[in-house]
């Protein structure tokens, strides 16, 4: 059958490109996967399993040889998106060895993480701009065959939280890093500022993803690998291979029409060979495409925390109040926000509350320039001369 012929496939070449990557120390070969969430706080206690609790994300990483990376961050600071994914993935590009010029990459099939476009942008970005990063390798393992050695990470860690209570994102961090006691994993904490709004990079530098240098259609689904390299003259690259099957040659496709044909790029590392310095984070809603760099400047996908439902709040200090929560950790609780539309409507009732019971006509033209009308309509009921205010 096709399906077992190409699980055999991604497991011999795997295993290849292992061995290769143990001989050559300029290559590098990892797996990536985002673990189950995580809650917090988590315990024995019977009380958690019926309120609602913080979502915590690790996403991790093993490469070779044997080395395990966490990157971790809550729902307050970021989502499990392929903004979220990019961002983790350019921060180990980042934080990989001057030696390395190779990287090989395996991961599943999944769509919204690490099978799009964002992810594409994100790996041509890397190899742009990272002076000792030539060339990016992104295989897929077949649908239904992924396990990948990072899970071993995840198993290892579950076994490390049982019977642990874990009421800050501080004491998860603990957890992961000593999760293995021989060579204990790299923990990464990150926060809504970190997270990089790839989408909009998307738009600003892919104009095409659908058709190939020799006039064909691309897709997308039934792609096995995709590869990324760096042009040696020094300009960018916006082109990416790509194939159906790991025994054939590669596709490419221009993401670009419009790419610059020369850069002058600063070394990230103090050295004098290509590359591109960081930019300052902007805050303007699309990337800045500078002439002298010529290279796109990665914008923050969040400008603030992300609030909590009313509902999720109320649960977490009603363990706060039952000491479920130990109180040193209250006050990281109860700085969790709520949405603005959940306040502005708190704000709103209040006001209606008080229009009633004084009879107030101010208090009603209050809520209008709020523009509650739907409250607004439920007082001129009461008051039908107000409807005159």
């Amino acid at each position: 059958m096709e399906h077992d012929r190409n699980k055999e496939d991604a497991r011999n070449f795997e295993t290849t490109v292992k061995a290769q990557c143990m001989q050559d120390t300029t290559a590098r070969c990892m797996t990536f996967h985002l673990e189950a969430i995580l809650r917090l706080p988590c315990g024995q206690v019977s009380q958690l399993y019926y309120k609602r609790k913080l979502v915590v994300y690790n996403f991790t990483v093993y490469g070779s040889p044997s080395e395990g990376s966490c990157y971790l961050w809550t729902e307050l600071d970021g989502c499990k998106g392929s903004d979220e994914i990019g961002t983790c993935l350019l921060q180990y590009f980042r934080a990989l060895p001057t030696s390395v010029s190779k990287v090989d990459i395996f991961s599943d099939n999944c769509g919204g993480q690490n099978k799009n476009i964002q992810i594409v942008a994100v790996c041509l970005y890397a190899v742009n701009s990272i002076d000792h990063l030539t060339e990016i390798q992104h295989t897929f393992l077949e649908t239904g065959h992924t396990h990948l050695e990072c899970d071993s990470m995840h198993s290892a860690i579950e076994h490390a939280k049982k019977h642990v209570k874990v009421h800050s994102i501080d004491q998860w961090e603990g957890i992961l890093t000593m999760a293995r006691r021989k060579k204990p994993y790299k923990v990464t904490r990150l926060q809504y500022p970190d997270f990089y709004n790839l989408k909009a990079l998307v738009t600003a530098t892919v104009s095409n993803k659908s058709i190939n240098t020799d006039s064909q259609s691309v897709n997308w689904q039934k792609v096995r690998s995709l590869c990324f390299k760096s042009n040696s003259d020094g300009s960018l690259s916006d082109s990416v291979a790509y194939r159906y099957n790991l025994q054939d040659e590669y596709h490419h496709i221009q993401l670009s029409s419009a790419a610059p044909k020369t850069v002058v790029r600063k070394s990230t590392r103090h050295r004098k060979s290509r590359s591109v310095a960081s930019a300052p984070a902007d805050h303007s809603a699309s990337p800045v495409l500078s002439n002298s760099e010529s290279l796109i400047a990665l914008q923050p996908k969040y400008k603030s925390q992300t609030p909590i439902s009313k509902a999720k709040k109320k649960d977490l200090m009603d363990l706060c109040r039952n000491k479920v929560i130990d109180e040193v950790y209250h006050s990281g609780m109860k700085h969790c926000q709520l949405p603005v539309d959940l306040l502005t409507n708190c704000h709103c009732l209040m006001l209606m509350r008080t229009a009633v019971v004084k009879n107030d006509c101010s208090i009603f033209l209050q809520l209008c320039n709020l523009q509650n009308f739907s409250l607004c309509r439920q007082l001129c009921k009461i008051h039908k001369s107000w409807l005159t205010a």
